[in-house]
């Protein structure tokens, strides 16, 4: 059987794994605990549904072909996989959003993004390419002159 290369494999269990801690994080300390719940369930059902259903593909495409493949006809438990690892990347974005979300109200946050964009700016002054403001508005009221 064909297999799809030990980096993915790597990847999915890590979503798989991340998704689960989240989904335990969330349901122990009570914030959304419904989501959180309903993403555990996900993410167990999810390897398990989609080991099964991948048995019956043939020895010469990998598991991911033969979801889309599948797809592309209209299979209900293809769809049904691919709508489980939707609401899963859905639940991982809310999160990851949440705590940037958080954290760019800290106070401490703020004054370190700002030092990062002083410095950012700086070092984009010194580009041979790039035009300052003072420049173009120099520029602007030298043509306006003439």
């Amino acid at each position: 059987m064909e297999t799809l290369p030990n980096w993915f494999w790597i990847m999915y269990s890590i979503f798989l794994f991340v998704s689960l801690i989240t989904g335990l994080i969330g349901l122990v300390r009570q914030w959304k605990s419904t989501l959180s719940a309903f993403t555990i369930a996900l993410s167990l059902l999810a390897p398990l549904v989609s080991f099964v259903y991948s048995i019956q593909r043939s020895n010469s495409i990998t598991a991911l072909e033969y979801l889309i493949a599948q797809l592309k006809i209209g299979d209900l438990w293809a769809i049904f996989i691919t709508v489980i690892f939707l609401c899963l990347i859905t639940w991982n974005l809310f999160i990851l959003s949440y705590f940037i979300m958080k954290l760019s109200r800290n106070q401490s946050v703020k004054e370190k993004l700002s030092m990062m964009k002083g410095k950012l700016l700086r070092l984009m002054k010194k580009l041979p390419f790039s035009k300052h403001e003072e420049d173009v508005k120099s520029e602007g009221v030298k043509s306006e002159s003439k």
